[in-house]
């Protein structure tokens, strides 16, 4: 494999996919309906426009509801408790309040979303030390437009969901036949007893509609997940990880009493969790799923050898509540993306096929790619397509400052699972790489780096031509 480079300090023109419009987008933003956020809708959105955002793809918190129970009578000595979320406040209500603000505000596009806990469960004991473990391990789905999506959210606290417990409800029925059969011969007193004793196991029964997974489990299973992916898409929207490599968990905190929280990085959650549209990459996933032969190039080279039905592409999020939180700003983290027209539609189509890239800025400023493609025969191919090679592939990247005194940042190119380049650049630059592809299908991917200050393209399939 050999690279050919080439630099030239030249000022490059936008150069992605052949969309109509790039539509400047931040995602994962709180508003009224999640917990602890008093910010209203409209104060967001106006600061969206002030910050020159086109779109704005909200997550409030789908349900923060839990309960424990002192095992084995976790039916009877529980406690349970909840916060304000979207199903708490009334998923129509929320919708209603989105719609309010489009129409308000139609030159930005607003998406309703939800940031969603498919699954929690137990750790320790309350008369120790009890974690609840693994409820910060959230997706994100964007693009549900009906009340009904969300009041059907497989999700842990949503009954509404819980399939019925035929056994539960078996076991009910034979109660019930049996008083029914031994009801008459009894008397006053037995009567009484059987009837507190029907009662009892009627509670124990309870409720008919049950988890389909224990939060008393030993470890934290995969398929919650893989379900609320696939409901998600079921229902027409987008899914991706989010903050998949946060480190706020990994030491549960004291919460209050013998209760912690507590939760465990999950960047491995992109090659198990095959359904889901990919991760978030900025702020919290690119420590280690950026980075040449991590998770992200495993989920890329399963999909490209046919073992994975979906690509997985890389969002920038926020997880936005207001201006300074943690240091950041609305515009702290976008996409790019290269939309066929300025519709929430197209933007969602958009951010499916891969047309854009994710930023993260700082305060050295922010940078874009102003050229991604990949070339091996007549046509070229861009972000989220596919390129048909008849021989070595070329990839084109084109590097510029949006803003601030960065002169110049590290720019890397990785190829099936390994770096074929990287170098440093300066503003504005346009970099060629040859690479000699060693499979019949794989794909190249750019980003590049100065202190925290990132970009990253979503990737650039190939197929080789058969002659």
């Amino acid at each position: 494999m050999k690279n050919i480079i080439c630099l030239a300090a030249l000022l490059l023109s936008c150069a992605g996919n052949s969309g109509a419009v790039v539509l400047k987008t931040g995602a994962h933003i709180h508003g009224e309906f999640s917990h602890g956020n008093k910010q209203p809708l409209e104060d967001i959105v106006r600061r969206a426009r002030e910050k020159g955002l086109d779109a704005v793809m909200f997550s409030d918190t789908a349900i923060s509801k839990f309960e424990y129970g002192l095992r084995p009578f976790e039916n009877v000595l529980k406690v349970s408790g909840s916060q304000k979320s979207i199903l708490h406040t009334g998923p129509r209500r929320y919708l209603k309040a989105i719609n309010k603000m489009r129409e308000k505000y139609p030159d930005l596009l607003i998406v309703p979303g939800t940031e969603a806990a498919a699954f929690y469960r137990w750790e320790g004991s309350p008369f120790g030390k009890l974690v609840m473990k693994d409820w910060h391990r959230h997706m994100l789905i964007f693009g549900m437009e009906k009340p009904a999506d969300y009041a059907g959210l497989p999700v842990m606290g949503n009954s509404r969901a819980y399939p019925w417990n035929w056994k539960h409800l078996l076991a009910a029925l034979a109660l019930v036949l049996v008083l029914w059969r031994i009801w008459p011969k009894l008397g006053g007193k037995g009567r009484a007893a059987a009837g507190i004793a029907g009662l009892l196991g009627f509670y124990l029964l309870y409720p008919f509609a049950t988890p389909r997974w224990s939060i008393y489990s030993d470890k934290t299973p995969w398929e919650p997940y893989r379900a609320l992916a696939a409901y998600g898409h079921a229902k027409g929207a987008l899914t991706f990880w989010a903050h998949p490599e946060a480190p706020n968990w990994l030491e549960p905190q004291k919460v209050a009493g013998p209760l912690h929280v507590g939760a465990d990085m999950y960047a491995e959650g992109l090659e198990e969790v095959s359904e889901i549209d990919g991760f978030a990459v900025f702020m919290e996933g690119y420590k280690q799923m950026l980075q040449p032969g991590g998770q992200w190039d495993a989920a890329l080279q399963a999909y490209a050898s046919g073992k994975r039905p979906l690509p997985a592409w890389a969002i920038a999020e926020l997880d936005y509540v207001a201006p300074g939180y943690m240091g950041t700003d609305i515009d702290s983290a976008y996409m790019l993306v290269d939309a066929e027209s300025r519709t929430t539609q197209a933007l969602l189509q958009a951010i499916k096929k891969g047309h854009f890239q994710s930023v993260m800025g700082s305060d050295t400023g922010a940078m874009r790619l102003s050229q991604w493609e990949l070339r091996g025969g007549q046509a070229a191919a861009q972000s989220g397509e596919e390129a048909v090679l008849a021989g070595p592939a070329v990839a084109s990247i084109g590097l510029e400052k949006s803003s601030g005194t960065m002169t110049g940042a590290e720019l890397t190119v990785v190829c099936d699972g390994s770096e074929v380049f990287r170098q440093r650049v300066e503003f504005p630059s346009r970099v060629s790489v040859n690479y000699t592809p060693r499979r019949e299908r794989g794909y190249c991917r750019a980003y590049a780096v100065y202190i925290n200050s990132m970009v990253a393209s979503n990737p650039i399939f190939y197929r080789r031509s058969v002659k």
